[in-house]
């Protein structure tokens, strides 16, 4: 387990996994603070949740709804309970055939619908895989990126359309949909010219959108993605570094090397070699 920790993949102390759980004795009460949506699942017990501007709500054992962005959520252990927590700061990506906005039709002739999902065979199965491993402590960003799409292909395989409108309805305006959409499409686009184009917009409209949304510049954005694209392909890839510059959008290598040099704190080749130790920010 301790070769694990010390790969820049592995989740340090402090950050926020993108599968967590929480373990809650009856009668304990809970706060919960997030900026991004996340999946709730309760997959062990009985909890009262609250939520703003919503009537307390009982959820039960093997169900799973949407918790909205920027949302305090305070549970009420009813017994002792078990959760999990899918955060969906990358967008939610189900299938490539499928969008998210192709939900939106569905939910008005669904309002009346529970946002609740029961679990079903599907769930069941995907839980059975990644139980284990996360009460081993397996805390491998990348495999639990690996895990929250599969995640997200089960709903899309196992749940009806109107069903995923009733559970991701609180997010499917303008802003989180366009947050979806740079998420899929920033890829294959690593620079803003190219974001620009694949979203159909101008670069003052693509700039103004940005900062509503994620609160940074489209290149802020892009040069954070691109490090940590890179970080994991320097440490734990095998593709050769002179192709590297032309995955990632550079001009050259000298512009690849020194993106490394500024953003990362080293060269490539010392990063891959691991013959220079990363100090963490």
């Amino acid at each position: 387990m301790d070769e694990h920790r010390n790969c820049s993949c592995y989740t340090v102390c402090g950050t926020q996994p993108l599968i967590d759980k929480t373990h809650l004795h009856c009668m304990q009460d809970y706060l919960w603070e997030q900026n991004q949506a996340h999946i709730l699942m309760v997959y062990k017990g009985k909890i009262q949740l609250c939520l703003p501007h919503r009537q307390p709500l009982i959820v039960d054992q093997k169900h799973l709804l949407l918790i909205p962005p920027r949302t305090s959520v305070h549970i009420d252990a009813q017994t002792q309970s078990h959760l999990l927590w899918f955060s969906l700061q990358e967008g939610i990506y189900m299938c490539p055939s499928f969008r998210l906005e192709e939900l939106v039709p569905h939910v008005k002739e669904n309002s009346h619908r529970s946002d609740l999902l029961r679990f079903n065979s599907g769930i069941n199965c995907y839980l059975n895989g990644l139980l284990p491993f996360l009460n081993s402590e397996l805390c491998c960003q990348q495999y639990l990126r690996i895990k929250l799409k599969e995640l997200l292909f089960c709903l899309r395989g196992y749940y009806t359309k109107e069903e995923l409108a009733c559970l991701f309805s609180t997010v499917l305006n303008e802003d989180f949909m366009f947050r979806d959409r740079v998420y899929a499409c920033i890829r294959n686009n690593l620079k803003v010219s190219e974001l620009a184009q694949e979203l159909g917009m101008c670069y003052t409209c693509l700039f103004n959108l940005f900062y509503q949304v994620f609160g940074t510049s489209p290149k802020e954005f892009i040069d954070t993605y691109k490090k940590e694209q890179l970080l994991h392909e320097l440490k734990c890839g095998i593709k050769p570094l002179k192709i590297l510059p032309f995955e990632y959008g550079f001009g050259s290598y000298s512009a690849f090397s020194r993106f490394c040099m500024t953003h990362l704190g080293a060269k490539p080749t010392e990063i891959r070699s691991n013959s220079f130790l990363l100090s963490k920010k």
